[in-house]
């Protein structure tokens, strides 16, 4: 039987059709990507490592979309409020309904997606931050020093 090794997430990306989990182990990074009920994983040694690189990217897609959101809200906005007897409980409403996509879509915009990609010699990982600054920042410090530890142990 073999034992059972340790594995701490880093984080998880999960699009429109698969989801990945990136898991650090002793000596490797290993991405579980989940494709409806298929599971392939993927490892990425730490003594294979060449690079690490952090870098901000604006989910333009997602912006748009809330954009247009929030235009079909405000449409939805002048049409009731036109017609309405009461206009103040219509724009009560319609204002409570339209906060959360206005927060997302300022949040989206001030705060940019952190994305980590770990490159080794033949493969690669990548994880998503979308809100979590901190913690991106984090597993990036982890993952160097991880490698660091690896390549100087070596």
């Amino acid at each position: 039987m073999t034992p059972i090794r340790k594995r701490t997430l880093l984080g998880r990306t999960i699009l429109m059709a698969e989801r990945e989990h990136v898991y650090v182990v002793e000596d490797a990074i290993e991405v579980d990507q989940v494709d409806g009920y298929e599971v392939t994983r993927r490892r990425v040694f730490l003594s294979d490592i060449e690079a690490v690189t952090m870098h901000q990217q604006r989910q333009i897609y997602s912006l748009i979309m809330l954009g247009l959101v929030l235009l079909t809200c405000l449409a939805v906005i002048v049409a009731v409020n036109s017609h309405a007897a009461d206009k103040m409980l219509g724009l009560l409403i319609s204002s409570a309904v339209t906060a959360p996509f206005l927060w997302l879509f300022v949040r989206l915009l001030l705060v940019p997606t952190r994305i980590i990609n770990i490159y080794g010699t033949r493969t690669k990982a990548s994880l998503r931050f979308v809100f979590r600054v901190a913690k991106a920042e984090k597993v990036f410090h982890l993952i160097c020093d991880r490698v660091s530890a690896k390549n100087s142990a070596s």
